[in-house]
């Protein structure tokens, strides 16, 4: 799976390259992001692309005709045409996801993932999103889950960086340091 994430980054970066423009890009991004998400909404779709019986040029129709419906523009009906030929359509939805983040890098949008032991308010969203901008010193795209396991607090991820405010964390933090002063006791 690593492998095909690589592969997508290059096929991304490989679009990407070809258009200075970045509101062009951002088009030809959601263009590549509405046919994917068909290949991901349609296992019928997947199953076809997958299939190694049916020939790269049957599958290229086949996305080229979706594209069309879709009305996307004749640069995301040629590149998707090159990736078909290439017999990677299977991936398009892992390129769509890399284009995506490399029109956001673009544009000086840092991805933030948020994790929360309950779904947010709007009020407390509005409010971390202000507090994550001044952080990074630009605007985030807000990706949220919950994970009850937090217990409350906030876990936040931009990029390598991770900024955990869980009620969690804090009690292990506060377990080892017991634990810690209890065998520090035990050795006196």
């Amino acid at each position: 799976m690593e492998q095909a994430g690589l592969i997508a980054e290059r096929y991304a970066e490989a679009l990407a390259r070809t258009v200075a423009d970045a509101d062009q890009l951002a088009g030809l991004a959601r263009e590549v992001q509405s046919i994917a998400a068909l290949v991901r909404e349609s296992r019928e779709l997947r199953v076809v692309l997958a299939n190694p019986i049916i020939s790269h040029k049957q599958k290229e129709a086949v996305v080229d005709e979706i594209a069309a419906r879709l009305g996307a523009s004749r640069l995301t009906r040629r590149f998707v045409s090159v990736v078909a030929s290439h017999g990677r359509l299977p991936i398009l939805p892992a390129i769509a996801d890399a284009l995506g983040r490399i029109c956001d890098a673009r544009a000086g949008i840092h991805p933030v993932e948020l994790s929360s032991a309950v779904p947010l308010d709007s009020g407390l969203r509005e409010r971390l999103v202000a507090a994550l901008e001044r952080i990074v010193g630009g605007k985030v795209r807000l990706s949220e889950s919950v994970d009850p396991e937090i217990i409350g607090g906030l876990v936040a991820r931009i990029g390598t960086r991770v900024y955990d405010g869980s009620l969690r964390t804090q009690l292990e933090k506060m377990r080892a340091r017991l634990a810690g002063g209890a065998s520090a006791e035990a050795t006196s």
